[in-house]
């Protein structure tokens, strides 16, 4: 989410089996309906894929791959060893034919790399992926909107000051400033019960509780900050330089130390949750929406709080 983009916030909001439908004129909800592909197809090659490409596009009228026409199955190419990239699908880039093989990367054929990046799979069928190692830090510091804990939470009452610390804090990796947190995200808290406040010590729920009340929705910045020993004796200082002149509610930052793989597994925690249930395994509709700087304010209004607050429309997680 680079904030000099014009698309620069990334609104994921988890739906209960509704799509969002937004025009000029209005918000409203639709049903959305259950979707039957017409085959799936289960590829044990990369050339399976091409093939099924290339027969797609020499019809007068193409089928698409998505999950109302033909999906696909990639799972037997795990252990596939050969043909590493991209086979591009449903358009013609940087000289490339349908169906062909694209090895690339940020320095090779990177035209191809980005429109993938970008493309939420309708540009082409990643067939592998080559994902770079680091070194992994001893612990890692969660900021939730109080500089005295570490997992950081921001919490704010003001989706301006919210949108616009978010892009402030970003600028900062934009930039490779020393500084810059090492994760954004940014969330809501809805005044819609059960509130999940299992990340704030049991002395601050009452107080969380209460702001969420009176203000229907309190956004949250979720900022982390990676140490070990060589940079522990400077941690407090790099936080405090980083959410200097910061907007959120006074007293409500709130921070947790934990470890790295904590961290990394946080979400698997909520799964371990869910599985006793019989929940994890269960369909999980998940919406992204990219939405113009310049109308992020009147989406908040527009959806936040005036269908999903004001109808009282349940949703699961919501990320901003």
């Amino acid at each position: 989410m680079a904030s000099n983009l014009a698309f620069s916030i990334a609104i994921a909001v988890v739906w209960l089996s509704s799509i969002l439908v937004f025009t000029q004129a209005q918000f409203q909800f639709q049903p959305q309906p259950i979707m039957t592909p017409l085959a799936v197809f289960e590829p044990s090659s990369v050339s399976d894929i091409s093939s099924l490409i290339k027969f797609s596009n020499s019809l007068a009228t193409p089928f698409t791959i998505a999950r109302d026409a033909v999906v696909l199955n990639i799972t037997n190419l795990n252990d596939f060893r050969n043909g590493l990239g991209i086979l591009v699908a449903d358009c013609d880039h940087d000289g490339k034919r349908k169906g062909d093989l694209v090895t690339c990367s940020k320095e090779k054929n990177s035209d191809t790399f980005y429109a993938v990046l970008g493309g939420l799979g309708q540009f082409g069928v990643i067939t592998r992926a080559r994902i770079p190692l680091g070194a992994a830090p001893t612990r890692a510091i969660f900021y939730v909107g109080y500089l005295q804990v570490k997992w950081l939470h921001l919490l704010y009452n003001n989706f301006t000051a919210f949108s616009g610390d978010q892009e402030h804090l970003i600028s900062f990796s934009e930039r490779n400033e020393i500084i810059a947190a090492d994760y954004v995200e940014g969330m809501l808290l809805l005044n819609q019960p059960p509130l999940d406040l299992s990340f704030y010590a049991a002395s601050d729920q009452q107080r969380i509780t209460t702001l969420v009340t009176q203000y229907g929705i309190v956004y949250i910045l979720e900022l982390v900050k990676y140490y070990d020993n060589n940079s522990q004796a400077h941690i407090n200082e790099d936080l405090v330089n980083l959410v200097k002149g910061l907007n959120f509610v006074p007293t409500f930052m709130l921070e947790k130390d934990a470890s790295y793989e904590e961290f990394l597994n946080r979400v698997h925690v909520a799964e371990l949750v869910l599985r006793p249930k019989g929940l994890s395994k269960i369909p999980h509709p998940w919406l992204n929406i990219w939405v113009p700087r310049s109308r992020i304010s009147y989406f908040n209004d527009g959806v936040f709080k005036d269908i999903i607050l004001k109808q009282n429309i349940a949703v699961g997680i919501s990320l901003v």
